[in-house]
C-alpha cells in the first residue's frame, strides 16, 4: 500500500510542480483593481500573467491562451491549498521526494552548465578512428536501403525524371531542373521496414529494385520515380558516411561522459584536500560512477539512419 501511495503522489506532485510555473503569483495583497484572480490569499496579478504571455500576445487568439493561464493558476492553487489544509506537506514521504527532487533539479542544472562549457569539435580523423575502432558495435540491425524518389504532378514530368536519373543510377539525380515544386526525397538511408511512404505500392517497387535500378510508379494520382543506390542487410557494416550522424552522437556523448567524470573528481579532490569526505575502511573501495543514462547505446537502433 505503501508503494502505491508514493505511486499516486509523485505524479500529484509534478501535477501542481508543472502548475506552479505555468504562471506566477503573489502572496501579498496587491491594490484592489490590479488582479485577475484571487484564491484565498494568493494573487494573479496583471503583471505576473503578462510575463507569461508570448511578446505582442494582446489577444491574438481571442483570449484562448490568457484563459488557459488562469485557469491554470486557479487550478493550482486550489491543489496547493487543500494540500496545505490536509498536511500533505508534512508528511514524510512527501518531503523525502521535495527533497530528491530539488536535488535533482540543483544537480542537473550543475551537469549541463558543465557540459556546455565542454568544447565539442570532433575532426574527420577522430569520426574515422571511432569508426575503425568500433566495427563490431556499427553492424545493421536491420535491411537498410538508400535510395532516391521524385514526386511529379505529371507524367512528363515524372518521364524527364526517370531519364535524368538514368544519366547515373548510382548517385543522387539532380530534378531541380524538372519540377522544383514537387516533393523529392534526396539520398535518403533507412530501413526496409520504416520506409518514409504513404502506401505500400512504393515500398513494395523499391525495396523489388536491384541497386542502380529505376521505376516509376502511378500512385494515388501522381507518378513517383524510384532510384536504389545501394542495399545493406541486416549485420552489414555500413560506410562510413551512413552512420556518422550515429559516431557524432557517441562522440557527443563521449564527451558528456568525459566531463562529468572530470567535474566529480575535482569534486572529490577538493573534498579529500578539505577534509570533507570520509568514507569507512568497509567501504573504501568506493569508486566514482557515471549514471547509466550517459552511456552510449552499443548497437545501431532501427530508426537511428532514418
Amino acid at each position: 500500500a505503501g508503494h502505491d501511495g508514493a505511486a499516486v503522489i509523485r505524479p500529484l506532485l509534478l501535477l501542481i510542480g508543472a502548475l506552479t510555473f505555468a504562471v506566477g503569483c503573489s502572496t501579498d495583497a496587491p491594490e484592489p483593481g490590479t488582479y485577475v484572480a484571487r484564491v484565498g490569499d494568493a494573487f494573479l496579478t496583471e503583471e505576473s500573467l503578462a510575463a507569461d504571455l508570448p511578446p505582442g500576445y494582446e489577444g491574438q487568439d481571442g483570449g484562448t491562451l490568457r484563459s488557459t493561464l488562469i485557469n491554470s493558476w486557479i487550478e493550482r492553487q486550489l491543489l496547493l491549498q487543500e494540500a496545505e489544509r490536509n498536511g500533505v506537506f508534512e508528511r514524510a514521504d512527501v518531503q523525502r521526494q521535495i527533497k530528491e527532487n530539488t536535488e535533482a533539479i540543483a544537480i542537473g542544472s550543475l551537469v549541463e552548465s558543465t557540459i556546455a562549457s565542454t568544447p565539442f569539435q570532433p575532426s574527420d580523423a577522430d569520426l574515422t578512428r571511432y569508426y575503425n575502432r568500433n566495427r563490431a558495435n556499427l553492424m545493421l540491425r536491420e535491411p537498410h536501403i538508400r535510395f532516391s524518389a521524385f514526386y511529379g504532378r505529371t507524367e512528363g514530368n515524372a518521364a524527364a525524371a526517370e531519364t535524368a536519373a538514368r544519366r547515373s543510377p548510382t548517385e543522387p539525380p539532380s530534378w531541380q531542373s524538372i519540377d522544383a515544386s514537387t516533393r523529392t526525397m534526396r539520398d535518403t538511408i533507412t530501413s526496409v521496414n520504416t520506409l518514409p511512404f504513404e502506401t505500400n505500392d512504393l515500398s513494395t517497387a523499391l525495396v523489388a529494385l536491384a541497386p542502380g535500378g529505376i521505376t516509376t510508379v502511378e500512385t494515388d494520382g501522381r507518378w513517383v520515380v524510384l532510384v536504389l543506390h545501394e542495399r545493406r542487410a541486416a549485420g552489414d557494416l555500413p560506410p562510413m558516411r551512413w552512420v556518422r550522424p550515429e559516431i557524432l552522437n557517441r562522440l557527443r556523448i563521449d564527451t558528456r561522459r568525459t566531463a562529468l567524470r572530470r567535474l566529480v573528481s575535482s569534486l572529490r579532490d577538493q573534498a579529500v584536500s578539505r577534509r570533507t569526505l570520509e568514507i569507512p575502511a568497509s567501504d573504501s573501495t568506493a569508486k566514482d560512477s557515471t549514471p547509466d543514462s550517459l552511456v552510449a547505446e552499443p548497437a545501431i537502433s532501427p530508426d537511428t539512419l532514418r
